[in-house]
């Protein structure tokens, strides 16, 4: 089940409430279950099956204008995605829009019969400023970020997601089948340090094979993951505060 925030978006033509119902039955028919509840966090959300269990994911929708609003006021990296990653072990950032870089490197988006640059503050936003704050959320904050031109397409992105993380996690072969040989998920060190690193963090509940290995490139023993405190692991792309809670007191468990 897709949970929708009522609260989910407003236009000029339609109330938050409007449009969440509108949206709500564009989801529906992508053959998506949909229920509309308010969340602390995130536009959408669902429960999905993990290499190790269920886990849950969040979907923030911005569309471009709302994206730059929340640049300019720091809400988005300062509120928004701290809190997503908190209440959330994956999260998908789906900036909804047509855009293009303009002739000076602005950001433009489509305005009336023509194209209007927009800013951040009270200084022109370029095209550059936007790509390398998402890069950031993506490299350094964990996120996956979508780009989607219209509210359909927002929608089908979201119930492929959901269709996506209702599998076993067993059932996903499409990379195996798309490349041969599949493309290596490995860290960069590949000593048997690291390998038993791996395994550690891949036997805590909720962690999973993929993001075993990104947790054991970012210590350089077994001992320095049984040892680390809850703010070592939420600087680990991914783990947020909640997260970085549960591996702690799951890994104390298991040293009583």
């Amino acid at each position: 089940m897709i949970l929708l925030d009522p609260r989910f978006g407003k236009t000029k033509t339609a109330s938050r409430a409007e449009r969440a119902s509108a949206f709500k039955e564009t989801l529906e028919g992508c053959g998506v279950p949909v229920e509309l509840a308010q969340m602390e966090f995130g536009d959408a959300s669902f429960m999905g099956n993990g290499e190790g269990g269920p886990v849950s994911i969040g979907v923030e929708i911005k569309a471009t204008q709302d994206l730059v609003n929340s640049m300019a006021s720091g809400r988005l990296a300062g509120h928004q995605i701290p809190g997503l990653l908190d209440h959330y072990q994956h999260v998908w950032l789906v900036v909804e829009g047509i855009s293009r870089r303009g002739k000076g490197g602005g950001l433009e988006i489509p305005r009336g019969n023509g194209w209007q640059q927009l800013a951040l503050g009270r200084r022109p936003l370029f095209w550059d400023d936007v790509e390398k704050f998402l890069v950031t959320l993506e490299v350094q904050a964990g996120l996956h970020v979508r780009r989607t031109r219209t509210t359909a397409e927002t929608a089908h992105e979201i119930a492929a997601l959901y269709q996506w993380w209702q599998k076993d996690w067993k059932q996903h072969k499409g990379l195996a089948v798309t490349y041969t040989p599949p493309l290596p998920m490995r860290p960069r060190r590949t000593d048997d340090v690291t390998a038993q690193i791996q395994k550690l963090a891949a036997a805590v509940d909720g962690i999973g094979h993929d993001r075993s290995w990104k947790i054991a490139e970012a210590f350089e023993s077994p001992e320095d993951l049984w040892m680390a405190g809850e703010s070592i692991w939420e600087e680990i792309p991914g783990i947020g505060k909640g997260m970085a809670k549960k591996i702690v007191a799951a890994l104390h468990a298991r040293k009583l």
